[in-house]
């Protein structure tokens, strides 16, 4: 069976999960989800939501068993079907969701495997028009789930190093016609910046941001070429491990010690903000933005 073909389908049951959708705080009770369903739809109850993740987690437990081109796509599909809360509220879902990461994170070629496959769609409708036809259809869904669907699950340099290879790649970006009201008009370097963006970076040059939801590409081609250059480290949210380029293209590691800091959710690598984080600074992000329609309305 031929994985790299069958995989864009197998992802597409949960379309545009990035990791920012992640919350670790977030689960319901059997009596809750019952509650919240009841006999309108019994196949979302607690039970059936549990005999899911157990069929997911036995996914887990077969790949083990696989060569690296087979386990990737399959343990990449158990991650995006657990990565979203509406889809799953049980608790167990986290424990899955780490188990598959996990596991994906330890096999060498996690994120290659999927560039490499973006890298040969791409060559495939390079004559295709920029429109909405089938071909390009595919090829546009399938480029967004790779870079920000399933790389920013995987916090790892060899993912920020296969991100970051698709910041400066626009071939895709285009402007609608008259006769084209679908085709996305990004490039791969938007997703990949997204992607990058949802990752968990500490210090990260452009942290998610809910008044800010752009990612800034100029920002992260500069960011990429500080640490590619080896001027500049990286580490992600949650571990305690910094990252260096070498001259050589390679990476080199460094234990570091994290600050103990107010508690704080953290969701593949993304802060929460806690009870014991300020929100000041929001509040009056919020405000100002408000008096400035208000001021704005009142003119007419």
């Amino acid at each position: 069976m031929n994985h790299c073909v069958q995989l864009p389908a197998i992802l597409a049951i949960s379309v545009g999960i990035t990791s920012a959708d992640i919350d670790r705080s977030k689960s319901k009770t059997d009596a809750q989800i019952d509650s919240f369903y009841g006999n309108a739809a019994p196949e979302r109850g607690a039970t059936a939501q549990r005999k899911a993740l157990q069929e997911w987690q036995a996914k887990i437990a077969r790949a083990k068993g696989l060569q690296p081109e087979e386990a990737i796509p399959v343990l990449s599909a158990v991650v995006r079907a657990t990565a979203k809360f509406n889809v799953y509220q049980l608790e167990e879902r986290i424990h899955v969701y780490d188990q598959a990461r996990d596991a994906l994170l330890a096999i060498p070629g996690h994120a290659t495997y999927w560039t490499d496959q973006l890298k040969r769609e791409q060559m495939k409708v390079r004559d295709v028009p920029l429109k909405p036809v089938p071909e390009r259809m595919e090829y546009d869904r399938d480029r967004q789930e790779i870079l920000r669907g399933v790389l920013s699950h995987l916090p790892s340099p060899e993912s920020v190093h296969a991100l970051g290879s698709f910041l400066w790649d626009d071939k895709d970006a285009h402007q609608r016609g008259t006769d084209d009201d679908w085709s996305p008009v990004q490039g791969n370097s938007f997703y990949a910046a997204e992607g990058l963006r949802s990752i968990g970076l500490r210090n990260s040059p452009q942290p998610i941001n809910p008044l800010q939801s752009t990612p800034d590409v100029a920002l992260w081609r500069k960011w990429y070429e500080e640490i590619t250059s080896g001027k500049l480290a990286f580490s992600f949210e949650g571990q305690s491990i910094e990252y260096r380029f070498t001259p050589e293209g390679k990476i080199s590691s460094a234990p570091i010690k994290i600050e103990n800091r107010p508690a704080q959710a953290v969701a593949n690598g993304i802060l929460k903000e806690s009870e014991d984080t300020p929100r000041w600074p929001w509040i009056l992000a919020i405000v100002a933005v408000l008096g400035t329609a208000i001021a704005f309305w009142r003119r007419f």
